[in-house]
């Protein structure tokens, strides 16, 4: 495998201290080490930018933009463009990943050579944990019609063979992306959406990828809160 770097773009506010000491800690964790860790703080009020700052003189690899408050595709958006990686992942920061999640993207996505990954995930709740497969298909690669498995997810469950059990597919997190891609494609979060920015985002990636490998790993963890973002 090559020894690529990735960037993990996380977009802050406000994010309770015990949320993100987890999800930065399993990021720093990683298995593979070639990582930048871009943490955008959108004008917390609280003490997510110092947590920020505390991390960043603790590990190089972290790099910190502070911006005034403007929403979470700003903040996306900001952390695109200051990422140096080969490769893009966006995490929530109220989420956290396994310990080989970057490594196991990483792998598939450099010997399926598509445009993106997705792997499927955990869906966590105050008292519970569910699992949580974007397809009901094996590893493998989508191109041409293939791809609709993925693309009606996000138009509504009506027209879907299958609907994941807990949430569908048109999120940014557990993917992984080729920064060439991204650009090449002009694609970017649409600023002042306060619903659907991500679906829109995953909308144009999955239409305009030539290939998608799905890998069906749970190695994300998504938590599932009353008032999150």
């Amino acid at each position: 495998m090559k020894n690529d770097c990735v960037s993990l773009i996380l977009p802050i506010y406000n994010i309770k201290e015990s949320f993100l000491k987890k999800c930065v800690t399993s990021l720093i964790s990683q298995t593979y080490s070639n990582i930048e860790i871009i943490l955008v703080d959108d004008g917390s009020t609280n003490n997510s930018y110092e947590l920020c700052t505390n991390y960043a003189q603790k590990d190089p690899r972290i790099k910190i933009i502070r911006q005034k408050n403007s929403g979470v595709s700003v903040a996306r958006n900001h952390g695109l463009k200051k990422a140096t990686g080969d490769y893009i992942c966006f995490v929530d920061p109220d989420d956290w990943v396994a310990k080989n999640y970057v490594g196991e993207l990483l792998h598939a996505l450099q010997t399926s050579d598509a445009d993106f990954v997705i792997s499927d995930c955990f869906v966590h709740y105050p008292h519970s944990e569910k699992e949580n497969r974007f397809l009901n298909i094996p590893e493998g690669n989508l191109t041409g019609k293939a791809k609709n498995l993925l693309l009606y997810q996000l138009v509504g469950k009506k027209i879907c063979a299958y609907y994941p059990p807990e949430i569908a597919a048109g999120v940014p997190w557990a993917k992984m992306f080729k920064r060439s891609f991204i650009e090449a494609n002009q694609l970017s979060f649409i600023p002042g959406m306060r619903r659907m920015q991500d679906n829109i985002f995953c909308l144009y990636a999955i239409e305009c990828a030539a290939k998608i490998h799905y890998l069906p790993q749970k190695l994300y963890y998504y938590r599932k809160e009353e008032g999150s973002a």
